[in-house]
């Protein structure tokens, strides 16, 4: 080989540990840099409902061998979703008993989940797996720069029972405000349209990095998203 090629065989063998392999590849497709980035950001989304209903998304957040799922979502989607069980109690079926809450991955195989932490103030928070996982997959990752105004965002959430509805705008405005809460938090606005069922999925900058998490829409369908930040300061605090 010149050294061309093994530089291309370098960096092919990376995107292939990082992001495993594609999914909607052909023979003789190329990879270009954007599809690259929606398959680490599709890979790292999972529907996340109870019974054979979808109620949200979220987002990986740890994927690693013999440890817990870690996955983020918003904290009304959890709600929602325990309001429903606690009134469909005496009508579920024995067998759904035992997944009242579930993550549904790329992979198609429901995984038990329960909560680990919460913060309703924030409207953010984390399950995890009631089993380890038995191998290691890719995780969500955090930007190192902050996003502005104007940058691409890619949206992906569960809205209609679809596994993984990705649409992608821009970055439209940044503000602080309260939004319901006794506090105030940084919220992004963007022109990405996103749906009920939307609530918990991520929002994306173009390295497919996370930048926040859909928590409610516009009446024209726009995404309002909590920052990055208080989700990685959920994940990070002690239990």
């Amino acid at each position: 080989y010149s050294r061309l090629s093994m530089v291309v065989l370098a960096l092919l063998s990376t995107i292939t540990l990082t992001c495993g392999p594609p999914r909607f590849t052909s023979p003789g497709r190329i990879l270009t840099g954007e599809r690259i980035v929606i398959e680490s950001i599709l890979a790292t989304t999972v529907a996340i409902g109870t019974g054979n209903k979808v109620f949200g998304a979220g987002i990986v957040l740890q994927h690693s061998e013999k440890k817990p799922l870690v996955v983020g979502t918003a904290f009304h989607v959890i709600s929602r979703i325990l309001q429903y069980w606690t009134t469909q109690i005496t009508t579920m079926p024995d067998e759904e008993l035992d997944t009242i809450l579930w993550a549904i991955p790329q992979s198609g195989l429901k995984i038990p989940l329960k909560l680990k932490k919460a913060n309703a103030s924030m409207d953010l928070a984390l399950t995890e797996s009631i089993r380890p996982m038995i191998s290691s997959g890719p995780a969500a990752r955090f930007p190192a720069i902050p996003p502005m105004i104007g940058d691409a965002t890619w949206v992906v959430g569960s809205p209609l029972g679809i596994a993984s509805y990705l649409t992608k705008g821009i970055l439209s405005a940044q503000i602080r405000a309260r939004m319901g809460s006794p506090k105030s938090y940084e919220y992004y606005f963007t022109d990405a349209v996103v749906y009920f069922g939307n609530s918990g999925g991520g929002a994306y900058n173009s390295l497919g990095e996370l930048i926040g998490v859909v928590l409610a829409k516009s009446p024209t369908n726009n995404g309002i998203v909590i920052s990055y930040k208080y989700l990685a300061e959920l994940y990070k605090a002690p239990n």
